[in-house]
């Protein structure tokens, strides 16, 4: 079978408008940035990846008109050139201290074995093979520890800084957290979080960071990481829309958990009867209904909220005709749901209490169904009222 060819990118004379000129790396043509003189790579070459470059890396000049990344590349030119020269000179034992280093990370080995076996073994192999001349490129390879230590803390902090970035510039500007509390092998208590957003029509889940909880595992511990975290990167609460927990009670606690205390913020001062959404855990069947009817209770205020936020696209779910009385519909059936299962649920119950409670129950659904075909809502309290 032969081979699949990849289709390589042509530079266009427009992406100039993004701040990019091209380069000749290694054959293959690539698009070099005139303001910091990166080099993406060939996959790149296309307008909406030369855009986010410019909008996130060099953000004070994306409104600037063509003429001034001309005179840019113009005025620039030999200068490009020489660190050209420069980068692809040492690039390639750069990158390969940073392939090593990324390798013994993956697989969660000590820092000195790069310096006390790999890179020995590298050049004792290469010497015989290849020759002196070859084991002197070699040599000059960074491998020590302390080099393995800090490419793998630039990667590290490299990739946070994508991740933030693209959760600022996210389309929807909303995000989702979730959380865990757990001991490493020391049995120091960490706090691991991750992040879900949407980026370039993508939702993506992301490792966000990990810190120590130097004393308590408390909510106000776990609550004051993440506040500092937010506050020190730039992230704004306002676009925080969800937070997935496990079933701690420091997680999950009614009065002092972290849920209650990032939910504290939405209803207060609108004198509304609640002050927070409820959260839908899907281990919980319960608060499927219980979520469904704080929905309900608290849709004036949710509308308000949307308005002021300019969310159009959920705004117009509220003001659908049919949008209310299906909720409504919904918060009255989930309820006889709820009621029938914590019927089923308790101490000392067996099959046939089981049975005494789902044959009426289905029998009272059928009863329903032939009222609701009559034009009769008056069993769903709720749905009568607003259809009233």
């Amino acid at each position: 079978m032969a081979a699949s060819v990849v289709k390589k990118r042509k530079y266009n004379d427009e992406y100039i408008n993004y701040g990019f000129t091209s380069i000749l790396a290694d054959g293959i043509e690539k698009p070099q940035c005139v303001l910091c003189f990166k080099v993406l790579g060939n996959d790149s070459m296309r307008p909406s990846k030369l855009k986010h470059h410019l909008t996130t890396i060099h953000p004070q000049f994306a409104e600037r008109y063509p003429d001034f990344f001309k005179r840019h590349e113009r005025s620039l030119g030999n200068r490009l050139d020489e660190s050209v020269a420069f980068q692809q000179q040492n690039l390639s034992v750069v990158e390969a201290s940073y392939e090593v280093s990324i390798e013994i990370a993956k697989k969660k080995k000590a820092y000195t074995i790069d310096e006390t076996l790999i890179k020995p073994c590298a050049l004792k192999m290469v010497k015989r093979v290849l020759g002196k001349a070859s084991e002197r490129k070699i040599q000059q390879i960074s491998l020590s520890d302390d080099a393995v230590k800090r490419r793998i803390s630039e990667m590290s902090d490299d990739i946070m800084k994508q991740v933030i970035q693209e959760i600022k510039s996210s389309p929807t500007g909303m995000f989702a957290v979730q959380l865990d509390e757990s001991a490493d092998v020391s049995s120091c208590a960490q706090l691991l979080v991750f992040v879900r957003y949407v980026f370039l029509s993508d939702i993506k889940d992301e490792y966000l960071f990990c810190t120590q909880l130097e004393t308590t595992t408390t909510a106000l511990d776990v609550m004051e990481k993440l506040t500092s975290f937010f506050k020190a990167n730039g992230i704004t609460w306002e676009n925080f829309c969800g937070v997935c927990t496990d079933g701690a009670p420091a997680m999950l606690g009614s009065k002092s958990g972290l849920q209650k205390r990032v939910r504290e913020n939405l209803c207060r001062g609108m004198d509304s009867e609640h002050e927070t959404l409820l959260f839908y855990p899907k281990v919980r069947w319960l608060s499927t209904g219980n979520v469904v009817n704080r929905v309900f209770e608290l849709r004036g205020e949710l509308k308000l909220f949307l308005e002021m936020k300019g969310k159009d696209d959920l705004l117009s779910h509220f003001n659908e005709v049919l949008w209310e009385p299906r909720l409504v519909y919904l918060a009255d059936i989930f309820e006889q749901l709820n009621w029938l299962n914590l019927k089923l649920q308790g101490k000392e119950r067996n099959v046939f209490h089981h049975m005494d409670c789902i044959r009426p129950f289905i029998d009272k659904l059928q009863n329903w169904q032939r009222k609701v075909n009559a034009g009769n809502v008056a069993m769903f309290e709720n749905l009568s009222t607003v259809l009233d």
